[in-house]
């Protein structure tokens, strides 16, 4: 067998080829006559996502699909191949690895399953081959079982519901299901990705190379990854303290318990090692890790709106009584101290919403928006505007009477719009009280909304609690000396 030897540009890392090749090749591409899978759908992704290189089409069968020719092999495809998708059976992966091989081709992503990740010698066997051949050819794979690749500056993605927006944050994830979850969840949040990759059983690139990257990606700026368990412990350690060293590092490590680390073993290959060395490690580096995929896109809400904060100051702000002291308890459980108002503070709010009757005003505020938009709004900027609020929840009740709704959300919803130069990068919103179909639709509403705005917006007063304190812990662990938080 002749190898062409890659095109590879000596000055580019060789991810970036992944994230922005000129042209791509998916194998397994179907006949319209036979019907479609998942191949065909990668060629729709990437056309919607608006790539502009080059798609080819390959099936051994040949034919014609989407408007475009099925060519029989890769080293039938007229130009240079960048990367390669394949969703071919893992039987004839091999082939494709030699026609890899002898077109040149640099990088190739398997979203075929039924390689090691099935705990047998025959799925060991079978991904040890291609990998020697990837190798000897200079070739570098990402998956097997592993979903792909999302790019939204090159118009690369796995999955037709992401957006087309690009953000800051790169997404490294394990599992697909995962790794979509997260993109599609952060995004109706305002949160917006970079790149992105769902990597399965890591066989050749991974976890370690995906965080050098990203660490060096200038896209980049914040780092966020489901993981499983790793290939090489020491290497994935020094990794990952470089990187959280120069950017924030989210981490959710699953497959902590026995049976979470026997299914770990089973969906991807992977060794999940010691829940204690994880946590151990994981703080050592200065990372941030959560333990749940809700938790890890809740802080990465935070680190997209909110500045540093000046300290563990916090004032809640909302209507319901019940709802402030739950919010209080949840803020101080997590490290943050809710101080009395002064007398002062308390004599003007008062004044601005027209007496005492149905309000508190000594942190929790229970502010009756009786006051309307105008009054709602000059009681908020007064205690946004106090010396001990370093940080600042607003809750908003959605499923009330129908017929009163609209006026209890809407001054708050008016005073948060206009106050946002000044206060959105302190503030924390919650949405709350949300018990119908109807209180859903216009939370969501009211949510990208405020996004737009550029607040972080929560679903409970729990999770905004929870995601505060990992928020501040790390930015207090990163104070060169001292503790600013007293």
């Amino acid at each position: 067998m002749t190898f062409q030897e890659p095109v590879i540009d000596e000055q580019k890392p060789a991810l970036d080829y992944i994230f922005h090749p000129g042209t791509i090749a998916v194998a397994g591409v179907s006949a319209e006559t036979r019907g479609t899978g998942i191949a065909n759908s990668y060629v729709k992704r990437f056309e919607a996502a608006g790539f502009k290189g080059t798609i080819y089409a390959v099936n051994p069968s040949g034919g014609e699909a989407m408007g475009r020719k099925i060519y029989r092999s890769l080293k039938d495809i007229p130009e240079q191949v960048d990367f390669v998708v394949s969703a071919i059976p893992a039987r004839h992966t091999p082939q494709l690895i030699s026609d890899c091989a002898e077109k040149g081709v640099k990088l190739l992503h398997l979203f075929t399953a039924g390689f090691s990740e099935l705990g047998d010698e025959t799925g060991n066997a079978l991904e040890t081959e291609i990998l020697s051949v990837a190798r000897q050819a200079g070739i570098r794979i990402t998956g097997p079982n592993g979903m792909g690749i999302y790019c939204p500056k090159t118009g690369l993605t796995f999955d037709e519901g992401f957006t087309r927006k690009s953000g800051n944050v790169g997404w490294i994830a394990q599992s697909g299901r995962n790794g979509t979850y997260v993109v599609r969840d952060a995004s109706m949040r305002g949160v917006y990705f970079s790149k992105a990759i769902s990597y399965g059983n890591a066989a050749d690139l991974n976890e370690c190379d995906f965080f050098e990257y990203f660490r060096d990606d200038p896209d980049t700026e914040i780092i966020a990854a489901y993981i499983e368990g790793v290939k090489d412990g020491q290497r994935f350690f020094q990794v990952l303290k470089e990187a959280a060293s120069v950017k924030p590092v989210i981490i959710f490590k699953a497959g902590h318990t026995e049976a979470g680390s026997r299914g770990a073993a089973s969906h991807t290959a992977s060794i999940a090692g010691s829940s204690v060395v994880w946590n151990a490690a994981l703080k050592q580096a200065g990372a941030i890790q959560v333990y749940s995929l809700d938790e890890l896109v809740d802080v990465l809400v935070l680190l997209n709106f909110l500045s540093r904060p000046a300290g563990r100051n916090i004032s809640i702000v909302g209507f319901g009584g019940g709802a402030g002291i739950q919010a209080a308890d949840a803020c101080t459980d997590q490290g943050m101290k809710v101080p009395e108002s002064p007398q002062e503070l308390q004599d003007e709010l008062t004044e601005i919403c027209g007496g005492r009757a149905g309000s508190i005003f000594k942190n929790p505020f229970d502010l009756w928006p009786k006051a309307g938009s105008k009054g709602t709004s000059a009681a908020i900027e007064s205690i946004s505007g106090w010396e001990k609020t370093d940080l600042l929840l607003v809750h908003i009740q959605f499923d009330l009477n129908p017929s009163v709704r609209n006026m209890m959300y809407r001054p708050y919803l008016d005073t948060l719009k206009r106050l946002a130069p000044e206060i959105k990068h302190k503030t924390v919103v919650v949405l709350d009280f949300v018990l119908s179909a109807e209180a859903k639709k216009l939370s969501l509403e009211v949510q990208s909304v405020l996004a737009e705005f550029g607040y972080a917006v929560f679903p409970s007063v729990n999770r905004a609690a929870l995601a505060l304190g990992r928020y501040i812990n790390y930015h207090d662990r990163r104070k060169p000396a001292g503790n600013l938080f007293v």
